[in-house]
């Protein structure tokens, strides 16, 4: 007396009247399922009674109605991620919900509108904002210090007109200012005297 595979089941066995039923009278995972199965009636239903990993997830499934879940509920990679899962609508989220190194990262990963590596420090390629040491018109090392091609700001050193090396010094084939000891019209060697 149960309906088999082929046929649609009354509410006697657990699917409405449009769905056909397997045969422990649960929709199978071909069919929509009704309420009473954790899915609503738009989306289909796994053999646990969860929305599949193709399919949208209601509420319940911690992902808003317009995103895909995964099989343990949480936003893929290769889709927006809400609020829940610490990235804002405008980013794509990794597996731990951190921005990965190709996208932006909103504030609470420590870059501003630049990209950010694993650690959420800004990379090499990009600016760098004021908290990594390096202002906004600059690029930074991995150490958050002015790399040697680009003008250093104050904190290393030297004035925004000149070059640093690495050591925050101005190097040989550039003007030095006051603080290293020539004036602004002569270059400077290594320990901050003017050259002959």
């Amino acid at each position: 007396f149960k309906c088999d595979a082929a046929f649609k089941c009354d509410a006697a066995f657990k699917c409405d009247a449009v769905f056909k039923c397997d045969v422990a009278f649960k929709c199978d995972a071909a069919f929509k399922c009704d309420a009473a199965f954790k899915c609503d009636a738009v989306f289909k239903c796994d053999a646990a009674f969860k929305c599949d990993a193709v399919f949208k997830c209601d509420v319940a499934f911690k992902c808003d109605a317009a995103f895909k879940c995964d099989a343990v509920f949480k936003c893929d990679a290769a889709f927006k991620c809400d609020a829940v899962f610490k990235c804002d609508v405008a980013f794509k989220c990794d597996a731990a919900f951190k921005c990965d190194a190709v996208f932006k990262c909103d504030a609470v990963f420590k870059c501003d509108a630049c990209k950010c590596d694993a650690a959420f420090k800004c990379d090499a390629a990009f600016k760098c904002d004021a908290a990594f040491k390096c202002d906004a018109v600059f690029k930074c090392d991995a150490v958050f210090k002015c790399d040697a091609v680009f003008k250093c700001d104050a904190v290393f050193k030297c004035d925004a007109v000149f070059k640093c090396d690495a050591a925050f010094k101005c190097d040989a084939v550039f003007k030095c200012d006051a603080a290293f000891k020539c004036d602004a019209v002569f270059k400077c060697d290594a320990v901050f005297k003017c050259d002959a």
